[in-house]
């Protein structure tokens, strides 16, 4: 079976559709996405800090989609993993 990738490594993701996991820590980030390229998907865009204060990297698992594994410090996440977004925007 051919595998057919939805984006390049190295490649921008911006604008491709992905699907996101939220985690707590930026160590999070980066323990789970070592995972996913041991476990055999292509690493497309190391974890980097973005100006607001997120933090994200990417990969496509091995039927090419693009997943994104992020960590924003104004969500929360309660136990079940769930991001909740705040009312209120953060105070600068």
């Amino acid at each position: 079976m051919e595998t057919i990738l939805l984006a390049e490594p190295g490649s921008s993701p911006s604008n491709l559709k992905s699907t996101v996991q939220n985690y707590a820590t930026e160590h999070e980030v980066d323990e789970r996405l070592q995972a996913a390229i041991a476990a055999g998907a292509t690493h497309l865009k190391a974890p980097t800090a973005a100006p607001w204060g997120r933090n994200s990297g990417y990969f496509a698992d091995p039927d090419g989609h693009v997943w994104e594994l992020a960590v924003n410090p104004y969500w929360e996440l309660g136990d079940d993993g769930r991001a909740y977004i705040p009312q209120e925007p953060p105070e600068p």
